[in-house]
């Protein structure tokens, strides 16, 4: 959902047959390696949680989906 609210890549998603314990594992040590990429994600996450901390999240994600349908 966060990839979907901010148009981009933020957090990696593993679909089927991606999601298995190799990428995972990779996943894992590349946050707790990659600083500047943990960091990038660390900022990105902030932002979600700002936008939607209001209280009306499940309004704003229908919203933000909607608008993506919409093209607006």
């Amino acid at each position: 959902m966060v990839n979907i609210l901010h148009q981009k890549f933020i957090v990696k998603e593993f679909l089927q047959n991606d999601f298995n314990e190799r990428n995972v594992i990779n996943e894992i040590y590349r946050i707790l390696e990659d600083d500047n990429y943990r960091e990038e994600m660390i900022r990105n996450l902030l932002l979600t949680k700002r936008y939607l901390g209001d209280g009306k999240a499940s309004y704003k994600i229908a919203y933000s989906i909607l608008s993506l349908f919409k093209g607006t």
